[in-house]
Protein backbone atom coordinates (compact mmCIF):
# COMPACT_ATOMS: atom_id res chain seq x y z
CA UNK A 1 0.00 0.00 0.00
CA UNK A 2 1.17 3.52 -0.77
CA UNK A 3 0.49 6.23 1.82
CA UNK A 4 0.95 9.91 1.01
CA UNK A 5 1.50 12.23 3.99
CA UNK A 6 0.78 15.94 3.58
CA UNK A 7 1.90 18.85 5.77
CA UNK A 8 2.35 22.62 5.65
CA UNK A 9 5.00 24.61 7.56
CA UNK A 10 6.23 24.75 10.27
CA UNK A 11 8.31 21.60 10.75
CA UNK A 12 6.47 20.68 13.96
CA UNK A 13 3.57 19.47 11.80
CA UNK A 14 5.89 16.99 10.09
CA UNK A 15 7.05 15.80 13.49
CA UNK A 16 3.41 15.18 14.44
CA UNK A 17 2.94 12.92 11.40
CA UNK A 18 6.29 11.10 11.56
CA UNK A 19 5.46 8.32 14.08
CA UNK A 20 2.46 7.17 12.04
CA UNK A 21 4.53 7.30 8.85
CA UNK A 22 7.22 5.20 10.55
CA UNK A 23 4.58 2.69 11.61
CA UNK A 24 3.35 2.32 8.04
CA UNK A 25 6.90 1.93 6.80
CA UNK A 26 7.76 -0.67 9.45
CA UNK A 27 4.67 -2.63 8.43
CA UNK A 28 6.00 -2.85 4.87
CA UNK A 29 4.06 -0.04 3.21
CA UNK A 30 5.48 2.69 0.98
CA UNK A 31 5.36 6.24 2.31
CA UNK A 32 5.95 9.67 0.82
CA UNK A 33 5.76 13.10 2.47
CA UNK A 34 4.83 16.34 0.71
CA UNK A 35 6.13 19.44 2.45
CA UNK A 36 8.05 22.64 1.84
CA UNK A 37 10.40 24.81 3.92
CA UNK A 38 13.07 23.00 5.95
CA UNK A 39 12.75 19.95 3.69
CA UNK A 40 16.22 18.76 4.70
CA UNK A 41 15.08 18.68 8.33
CA UNK A 42 11.93 16.86 7.25
CA UNK A 43 14.06 14.29 5.42
CA UNK A 44 16.00 13.67 8.65
CA UNK A 45 12.88 11.91 9.93
CA UNK A 46 13.87 9.09 7.56
CA UNK A 47 10.93 9.75 5.24
CA UNK A 48 11.14 10.39 1.52
CA UNK A 49 10.17 14.03 1.00
CA UNK A 50 8.87 15.88 -2.05
CA UNK A 51 9.36 19.65 -1.89
CA UNK A 52 5.83 20.48 -2.99
CA UNK A 53 6.32 24.25 -3.08
CA UNK A 54 10.01 25.18 -3.52
CA UNK A 55 10.94 28.51 -2.01
CA UNK A 56 7.73 28.73 -0.02
CA UNK A 57 7.83 30.29 3.44
CA UNK A 58 4.73 29.97 5.56
CA UNK A 59 5.60 33.11 7.49
CA UNK A 60 6.09 35.11 4.30
CA UNK A 61 2.79 33.89 2.88
CA UNK A 62 0.91 35.05 5.95
CA UNK A 63 2.83 38.34 6.08
CA UNK A 64 1.90 39.08 2.46
CA UNK A 65 -1.72 38.12 3.06
CA UNK A 66 -2.03 40.32 6.13
CA UNK A 67 -0.30 43.24 4.38
CA UNK A 68 -2.81 43.02 1.55
CA UNK A 69 -5.79 42.45 3.83
CA UNK A 70 -5.12 43.98 7.27
CA UNK A 71 -8.63 43.12 8.46
CA UNK A 72 -7.62 39.45 8.48
CA UNK A 73 -5.04 39.97 11.22
CA UNK A 74 -7.66 40.32 13.93
CA UNK A 75 -9.61 37.34 12.58
CA UNK A 76 -6.43 35.25 12.75
CA UNK A 77 -5.56 36.07 16.34
CA UNK A 78 -8.91 36.71 18.02
CA UNK A 79 -10.65 33.92 19.94
CA UNK A 80 -12.41 31.58 17.54
CA UNK A 81 -15.58 31.09 19.54
CA UNK A 82 -17.97 28.98 17.48
CA UNK A 83 -16.55 30.10 14.13
CA UNK A 84 -13.22 28.41 13.35
CA UNK A 85 -13.89 29.10 9.65
CA UNK A 86 -12.56 32.62 10.22
CA UNK A 87 -9.12 30.99 9.85
CA UNK A 88 -9.95 29.97 6.27
CA UNK A 89 -8.22 32.83 4.38
CA UNK A 90 -4.91 32.11 6.09
CA UNK A 91 -5.22 28.34 5.69
CA UNK A 92 -6.15 28.74 2.02
CA UNK A 93 -3.12 30.97 1.41
CA UNK A 94 -0.82 28.41 3.05
CA UNK A 95 -2.26 25.54 1.00
CA UNK A 96 -2.45 27.22 -2.42
CA UNK A 97 1.26 26.63 -3.32
CA UNK A 98 0.86 22.89 -2.66
CA UNK A 99 -2.11 22.18 -4.92
CA UNK A 100 -0.26 21.56 -8.16
CA UNK A 101 2.12 19.01 -6.65
CA UNK A 102 -0.74 17.35 -4.76
CA UNK A 103 -2.58 16.75 -8.03
CA UNK A 104 0.60 15.62 -9.79
CA UNK A 105 1.46 13.08 -7.09
CA UNK A 106 -2.08 11.74 -7.11
CA UNK A 107 -1.75 11.14 -10.86
CA UNK A 108 1.82 9.85 -10.94
CA UNK A 109 2.52 8.15 -7.60
CA UNK A 110 -1.04 6.84 -7.17
CA UNK A 111 -1.39 6.64 -3.37
CA UNK A 112 -3.87 4.24 -1.78
CA UNK A 113 -4.35 6.51 1.24
CA UNK A 114 -3.64 10.17 2.06
CA UNK A 115 -2.89 11.26 5.64
CA UNK A 116 -2.78 15.01 6.22
CA UNK A 117 -2.33 17.24 9.23
CA UNK A 118 -5.27 19.46 10.10
CA UNK A 119 -3.97 22.64 8.45
CA UNK A 120 -3.08 20.89 5.17
CA UNK A 121 -6.42 20.23 3.45
CA UNK A 122 -4.56 20.06 0.15
CA UNK A 123 -4.38 16.43 1.28
CA UNK A 124 -8.12 16.25 0.63
CA UNK A 125 -7.41 17.43 -2.92
CA UNK A 126 -4.81 14.70 -3.48
CA UNK A 127 -7.17 12.06 -2.09
CA UNK A 128 -10.06 13.25 -4.25
CA UNK A 129 -7.89 13.22 -7.35
CA UNK A 130 -6.63 9.70 -6.60
CA UNK A 131 -10.11 8.60 -5.48
CA UNK A 132 -8.80 7.19 -2.21
CA UNK A 133 -9.66 7.79 1.47
CA UNK A 134 -8.20 10.76 3.32
CA UNK A 135 -7.33 10.66 7.03
CA UNK A 136 -6.85 13.84 9.03
CA UNK A 137 -4.45 14.14 11.96
CA UNK A 138 -5.66 16.91 14.25
CA UNK A 139 -3.09 19.26 15.76
CA UNK A 140 -4.91 20.66 18.75
CA UNK A 141 -8.45 21.47 19.81
CA UNK A 142 -9.71 23.55 16.89
CA UNK A 143 -12.85 21.93 15.53
CA UNK A 144 -12.55 21.42 11.79
CA UNK A 145 -16.25 21.76 11.03
CA UNK A 146 -16.70 24.48 8.43
CA UNK A 147 -13.00 25.27 7.99
CA UNK A 148 -12.33 22.92 5.09
CA UNK A 149 -15.55 23.96 3.33
CA UNK A 150 -14.49 27.60 3.50
CA UNK A 151 -10.91 26.84 2.44
CA UNK A 152 -11.98 24.76 -0.56
CA UNK A 153 -14.38 27.52 -1.61
CA UNK A 154 -11.52 30.03 -1.57
CA UNK A 155 -9.38 27.62 -3.62
CA UNK A 156 -12.14 26.76 -6.13
CA UNK A 157 -10.59 28.79 -8.95
CA UNK A 158 -7.18 27.19 -8.45
CA UNK A 159 -8.71 23.73 -8.35
CA UNK A 160 -10.71 24.34 -11.53
CA UNK A 161 -7.54 25.32 -13.37
CA UNK A 162 -6.01 22.01 -12.25
CA UNK A 163 -9.02 20.08 -13.45
CA UNK A 164 -10.27 19.19 -9.98
CA UNK A 165 -13.99 19.79 -9.70
CA UNK A 166 -15.17 17.85 -6.65
CA UNK A 167 -13.34 17.59 -3.33
CA UNK A 168 -15.17 16.18 -0.29
CA UNK A 169 -14.56 18.48 2.66
CA UNK A 170 -14.73 15.68 5.24
CA UNK A 171 -12.00 13.05 5.66
CA UNK A 172 -12.89 9.39 5.91
CA UNK A 173 -11.39 9.38 9.42
CA UNK A 174 -9.99 11.91 11.86
CA UNK A 175 -7.30 11.11 14.42
CA UNK A 176 -7.45 13.30 17.51
CA UNK A 177 -4.27 14.87 18.88
CA UNK A 178 -5.02 15.38 22.56
CA UNK A 179 -6.29 12.56 24.82
CA UNK A 180 -9.95 12.41 25.91
CA UNK A 181 -9.34 14.03 29.29
CA UNK A 182 -8.00 17.20 27.66
CA UNK A 183 -10.69 17.76 25.03
CA UNK A 184 -12.47 21.04 25.87
CA UNK A 185 -15.66 19.98 24.05
CA UNK A 186 -18.14 17.15 24.67
CA UNK A 187 -17.43 14.82 21.75
CA UNK A 188 -14.30 14.10 19.70
CA UNK A 189 -14.16 14.62 15.95
CA UNK A 190 -12.77 11.15 15.41
CA UNK A 191 -10.61 8.34 16.78
CA UNK A 192 -7.92 8.67 19.45
CA UNK A 193 -4.31 7.71 18.79
CA UNK A 194 -1.48 7.81 21.31
CA UNK A 195 0.92 10.72 20.96
CA UNK A 196 4.54 9.66 20.45
CA UNK A 197 7.02 12.47 21.26
CA UNK A 198 9.36 13.46 18.47
CA UNK A 199 11.00 16.82 17.84
CA UNK A 200 13.87 15.89 15.56
CA UNK A 201 17.12 14.09 16.15
CA UNK A 202 20.45 15.39 17.35
CA UNK A 203 24.03 14.21 17.65
CA UNK A 204 24.96 14.60 21.31
CA UNK A 205 28.17 14.05 23.24
CA UNK A 206 26.08 12.84 26.19
CA UNK A 207 22.50 12.58 27.33
CA UNK A 208 20.99 15.49 29.28
CA UNK A 209 21.38 14.89 33.01
CA UNK A 210 19.48 16.47 35.93
CA UNK A 211 21.14 19.41 37.64
CA UNK A 212 21.57 20.23 41.32
CA UNK A 213 18.49 22.47 41.35
CA UNK A 214 15.03 22.07 39.84
CA UNK A 215 15.29 22.60 36.10
CA UNK A 216 12.81 24.45 33.90
CA UNK A 217 13.07 24.50 30.12
CA UNK A 218 11.80 27.55 28.24
CA UNK A 219 10.93 27.11 24.59
CA UNK A 220 9.08 28.85 21.80
CA UNK A 221 8.90 25.72 19.70
CA UNK A 222 9.94 25.38 16.08
CA UNK A 223 8.17 28.42 14.67
CA UNK A 224 7.96 31.22 17.21
CA UNK A 225 11.48 32.77 17.17
CA UNK A 226 11.29 33.09 13.40
CA UNK A 227 7.84 34.69 13.45
CA UNK A 228 7.90 37.26 16.22
CA UNK A 229 11.38 37.31 17.70
CA UNK A 230 12.18 36.65 21.35
CA UNK A 231 10.09 39.41 22.88
CA UNK A 232 7.59 36.95 24.37
CA UNK A 233 10.36 35.54 26.57
CA UNK A 234 11.34 38.79 28.27
CA UNK A 235 8.91 38.57 31.19
CA UNK A 236 9.71 34.89 31.77
CA UNK A 237 13.47 35.50 31.81
CA UNK A 238 13.05 38.47 34.16
CA UNK A 239 10.87 36.43 36.51
CA UNK A 240 13.25 33.46 36.41
CA UNK A 241 16.01 35.56 37.97
CA UNK A 242 14.09 35.53 41.26
CA UNK A 243 13.36 31.79 41.36
CA UNK A 244 15.67 29.18 42.90
CA UNK A 245 15.86 26.96 39.84
CA UNK A 246 17.93 26.40 36.71
CA UNK A 247 16.33 27.69 33.51
CA UNK A 248 17.34 26.41 30.07
CA UNK A 249 16.50 28.43 26.96
CA UNK A 250 15.81 25.84 24.28
CA UNK A 251 15.84 28.13 21.26
CA UNK A 252 17.45 25.96 18.61
CA UNK A 253 19.48 28.19 16.30
CA UNK A 254 17.89 31.44 17.51
CA UNK A 255 20.31 34.03 18.91
CA UNK A 256 19.38 34.95 22.51
CA UNK A 257 21.23 38.30 22.23
CA UNK A 258 17.99 40.34 21.89
CA UNK A 259 17.16 39.31 25.46
CA UNK A 260 20.23 41.16 26.73
CA UNK A 261 22.34 39.93 29.62
CA UNK A 262 20.79 36.75 31.00
CA UNK A 263 20.45 36.13 34.76
CA UNK A 264 23.03 33.70 36.21
CA UNK A 265 20.44 30.93 36.50
CA UNK A 266 19.31 31.21 32.85
CA UNK A 267 21.40 29.75 30.04
CA UNK A 268 20.74 28.98 26.37
CA UNK A 269 21.25 25.49 24.98
CA UNK A 270 21.52 24.20 21.44
CA UNK A 271 19.05 21.93 19.70
CA UNK A 272 18.15 19.10 22.08
CA UNK A 273 15.30 16.64 21.50
CA UNK A 274 12.52 17.49 23.94
CA UNK A 275 11.75 13.85 24.66
CA UNK A 276 15.27 13.51 26.10
CA UNK A 277 15.45 16.89 27.83
CA UNK A 278 12.04 17.04 29.50
CA UNK A 279 12.49 13.99 31.79
CA UNK A 280 15.35 15.89 33.47
CA UNK A 281 13.11 18.90 34.17
CA UNK A 282 10.68 19.91 36.88
CA UNK A 283 8.71 22.22 34.60
CA UNK A 284 8.43 23.71 31.12
CA UNK A 285 7.34 27.15 29.93
CA UNK A 286 6.20 27.19 26.32
CA UNK A 287 4.17 29.01 23.69
CA UNK A 288 1.20 26.65 23.41
CA UNK A 289 2.61 24.26 20.83
CA UNK A 290 0.96 20.86 20.72
CA UNK A 291 4.17 18.86 20.46
CA UNK A 292 5.74 20.57 23.47
CA UNK A 293 2.57 20.28 25.53
CA UNK A 294 2.04 16.56 24.95
CA UNK A 295 5.75 15.77 25.21
CA UNK A 296 5.67 17.38 28.66
CA UNK A 297 2.77 15.15 29.66
CA UNK A 298 4.59 12.06 28.37
CA UNK A 299 7.51 13.05 30.60
CA UNK A 300 5.26 13.79 33.59
CA UNK A 301 6.34 17.45 33.65
CA UNK A 302 4.02 20.33 34.66
CA UNK A 303 3.74 23.13 32.10
CA UNK A 304 3.08 26.84 31.88
CA UNK A 305 1.61 28.09 28.62
CA UNK A 306 2.79 31.69 28.24
CA UNK A 307 0.45 33.07 25.61
CA UNK A 308 1.42 35.41 22.81
CA UNK A 309 -1.93 36.57 21.37
CA UNK A 310 -0.38 36.55 17.88
CA UNK A 311 0.17 32.80 18.07
CA UNK A 312 -2.56 30.22 17.47
CA UNK A 313 -1.54 28.22 20.54
CA UNK A 314 -3.94 30.31 22.59
CA UNK A 315 -6.72 28.74 20.55
CA UNK A 316 -5.43 25.22 20.07
CA UNK A 317 -3.73 23.88 23.20
CA UNK A 318 -4.28 26.35 26.03
CA UNK A 319 -7.93 25.25 26.50
CA UNK A 320 -6.79 21.62 26.59
CA UNK A 321 -4.12 22.34 29.20
CA UNK A 322 -6.72 24.02 31.39
CA UNK A 323 -9.27 21.26 30.80
CA UNK A 324 -6.80 18.55 31.78
CA UNK A 325 -5.41 20.47 34.76
CA UNK A 326 -1.89 19.68 33.54
CA UNK A 327 -0.53 23.19 33.77
CA UNK A 328 -0.99 26.92 34.10
CA UNK A 329 -2.00 29.42 31.43
CA UNK A 330 -1.09 33.12 31.43
CA UNK A 331 -0.41 35.92 29.01
CA UNK A 332 3.27 36.25 28.20
CA UNK A 333 3.67 39.54 30.05
CA UNK A 334 1.92 38.14 33.13
CA UNK A 335 4.58 35.54 33.94
CA UNK A 336 5.84 36.30 37.45
CA UNK A 337 8.23 34.67 39.92
CA UNK A 338 5.20 33.53 41.90
CA UNK A 339 3.71 31.81 38.87
CA UNK A 340 6.98 29.99 38.19
CA UNK A 341 7.17 28.86 41.81
CA UNK A 342 3.60 27.56 41.56
CA UNK A 343 4.58 25.62 38.45
CA UNK A 344 7.33 23.89 40.42
CA UNK A 345 5.41 23.32 43.65
CA UNK A 346 1.77 22.62 42.75
CA UNK A 347 1.15 18.93 43.45
CA UNK A 348 -2.32 19.08 41.90
CA UNK A 349 -0.79 19.89 38.52
CA UNK A 350 1.72 17.08 38.85
CA UNK A 351 -1.01 14.61 39.83
CA UNK A 352 -3.22 15.68 36.91
CA UNK A 353 -0.27 15.33 34.55
CA UNK A 354 0.33 11.78 35.77
CA UNK A 355 -3.35 10.94 35.30
CA UNK A 356 -3.45 12.26 31.73
CA UNK A 357 -0.19 10.47 30.94
CA UNK A 358 -1.72 7.21 32.16
CA UNK A 359 -4.75 7.85 29.96
CA UNK A 360 -2.53 8.51 26.94
CA UNK A 361 -0.72 5.21 27.48
CA UNK A 362 -4.01 3.32 27.07
CA UNK A 363 -4.68 4.77 23.60
CA UNK A 364 -3.83 2.84 20.41
CA UNK A 365 -0.25 3.41 19.27
CA UNK A 366 0.53 4.50 15.70
CA UNK A 367 1.54 0.89 15.01
CA UNK A 368 -1.87 -0.31 16.22
CA UNK A 369 -3.62 2.18 13.94
CA UNK A 370 -1.95 0.88 10.76
CA UNK A 371 -4.16 -2.22 10.32
CA UNK A 372 -7.26 -0.15 11.09
CA UNK A 373 -6.34 2.33 8.38
CA UNK A 374 -5.49 -0.50 6.01
CA UNK A 375 -8.99 -1.87 6.60
CA UNK A 376 -10.38 1.58 5.80
CA UNK A 377 -8.63 1.44 2.44
CA UNK A 378 -9.81 -2.10 1.77
CA UNK A 379 -13.40 -1.10 2.46
CA UNK A 380 -13.32 1.97 0.21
Amino acid sequence: MRVLFAATPPISKVFALAPLAWAFRAAGHETLLTYSEQTALAAETGLQVVDAAPGTSGNEILAELFAARPELVERWIEPLGDDPAKLAPGVAALNRPFLSTAVELADVWRPDLVVFEQSAPYGLVAAARARVPAVQRNLGTIRTAGVHDAVLALLAGDLARLGVTEVPSRPAMTLEFVPPGMLPFPAPEGEFMRYVPYSGGAGMARLPAPGDRPRVVITLGSVRPDMHGLGPLEATVTAAAEVDAEFLLALGDADPAPLGALPPNVRPIGWTPMDLLLPTCAGVVHHGGGGTSLAAICAGVPQLVALDPRYLGHKTLAPAVERGGVGLVALQDEVTPGLLRTLLADEAIRKATDQVRAEMETLPSPAAMVPRLANLVAAS
